[in-house]
């Protein structure tokens, strides 16, 4: 096992950085291992390599898990483009993409409503199958797909971010 583990988080909030880097190194520290949390509070599109403090040598594993679809707001895929561009500047050992199957880019509203119609009338039932009705865990869920559903359906441009697409796109991207 590796004598010490850095974590560098990106994300745009301080609060849910803190909460993430505390609980890290609570699994760190069970496990008896030094541990250190670096965190980046920005959009992904604006992290420069200097940002990331990646260091000669180091083992570099990049983690990008229902993100990378924010950047999608760029018609010509510049954005995109020029994240992966630093994610292979780190020379990584390891990339790991999750990303949401859908197709909830369309230009197309009625498109757009039809398909998250599909994709999330299945989520909530696995939901409903699974977590109580009043389960506190249940509503955190909930609402952060509503929130989701109604950034797709209700904004457009720049305010939609919400932007999922097919493996086929994330396939060519890569």
């Amino acid at each position: 096992p590796p004598s010490h583990v850095r974590i560098t988080g990106v994300g745009e909030s301080k609060q849910d950085l803190i909460e993430t880097g505390a609980q890290l190194a609570g699994f760190a520290a069970a496990l008896n291992l030094e541990f250190e949390f670096h965190p980046v509070v920005d959009r992904l599109e604006d992290v420069r390599l200097w940002m990331l403090h990646v260091k000669e040598g180091e083992t570099v594993a990049v983690n990008c898990v229902l993100q990378l679809h924010k950047m999608l707001y760029d018609a010509t895929g510049g954005a995109l483009r020029d994240f992966f561009r630093l994610i292979r500047s780190t020379n990584p050992s390891v990339v790991v993409m999750a990303e949401q199957e859908s197709e909830h880019n369309d230009a197309v509203l009625e498109k757009r409503v039809s398909n998250s119609l599909k994709y999330y009338s299945a989520i909530f039932d696995c939901i409903d199958s699974v977590f109580p009705l009043q389960s506190h865990s249940r509503i955190k869920i909930e609402e952060s797909f509503g929130r989701e559903i109604r950034n797709i359906i209700a904004c457009e441009g720049l305010e939609r971010f919400e932007r999922h697409v097919g493996f086929d796109q994330w396939w060519r991207s890569m």
